[in-house]
């Protein structure tokens, strides 16, 4: 009896010795992982910043999609645009290109050359047989550049209106011939570049109120020289073609024919201004040329 409470005595001390070796080694592996959490928390940072990256990733696609819904709607939106202007522009061209404006036309074309005819007449001292054949040739003229000038479909380029236009003032010239002498052809190509150089200057005037109307704080020598820049003698192109002072042509051959030549003009104006502007000034015409 006392022999087999010993034996049963020490197994359970054996198995008490184990049972706390066991858990003393399993609070230290505790102990261990808790002083030493690296793999676990990288773990969990590694699935956060994908998680985030993921719902980055899927904002950066809705915004990618909603942009090229906004660009499709834009497109769309730029071709509907350039649609209706495009039918505005053909509705215009074709009232332009109307009987009833190319007659009203005519009507203002006679009538606000009334006065260029008359002044013509007095420079040239004509005679009462010459002003009145002059009349005639003079309006039919200026009657024949609204035809050519307003036709939108008659000329397959406008190289063709040009040709037609030339020939129109040559078929003048050639008219004029037999009633004018030569010193009156010669007066009236005097006359004619006088209006055309006047008409240029007219042009730049208005492009020198506005360019004086940019630049603040000139002094005046800035001022006294861009005068001097503006107000130089240029010479338009065909200056002393006669068959141009108050027709329609006029105005047409100054703002459409000889428009790059203008261009050209005012670019060399803006680079001589330029030249005695200072660095703030400069600033502000490239800003104002900008617009």
């Amino acid at each position: 009896m006392n022999k087999n409470y010993i034996i049963m005595l020490l197994v359970c001390v054996i198995v008490s010795q184990w049972t706390y070796y066991f858990y003393d080694s399993l609070h230290k592996d505790l102990d261990s992982i808790k002083e030493k959490p690296h793999l676990p928390a990288k773990n969990n940072d590694d699935t956060k910043l994908i998680n985030d990256l993921q719902l980055e990733l899927k904002k950066s696609r809705d915004e990618i999609s909603s942009l090229r819904d906004d660009n499709t709607q834009l497109k769309k939106d730029i071709n509907d645009s350039d649609t209706e202007m495009a039918e505005r522009k053909a509705a215009v061209l074709k009232y332009l290109s109307s009987s009833d404006s190319i007659k009203r036309t005519k009507k203002i074309v006679i009538q606000r050359g009334k006065l260029a005819l008359s002044d013509i007449v007095k420079q040239l001292n004509m005679s009462e047989d010459q002003e009145a054949s002059f009349t005639q040739m003079y309006e039919s003229k200026s009657i024949r550049d609204v035809e050519i000038i307003k036709s939108v479909d008659k000329y397959g380029s406008m190289e063709e209106k040009y040709n037609e236009i030339d020939q129109n003032l040559a078929q003048f010239r050639s008219e004029i011939s037999e009633i004018l002498d030569s010193d009156q052809i010669q007066k009236y190509e005097d006359f004619e570049h006088n209006k055309s150089v006047k008409f240029y200057h007219k042009v730049l005037n208005n492009y020198k109120r506005k360019k004086l109307a940019t630049l603040p704080n000139l002094d005046e020598y800035q001022k006294s020289h861009i005068e001097e820049i503006y107000s130089r003698p240029r010479v338009p192109p065909d200056s002393y073609t006669i068959g141009v002072h108050g027709t329609y042509y006029e105005s047409y051959k100054h703002r459409v024919i000889l428009y790059e030549w203008y261009q050209k003009q005012l670019l060399d104006v803006k680079n001589s201004i330029r030249a005695v502007l200072d660095d703030e000034q400069l600033k502000i015409a490239e800003e104002e040329a900008r617009k």
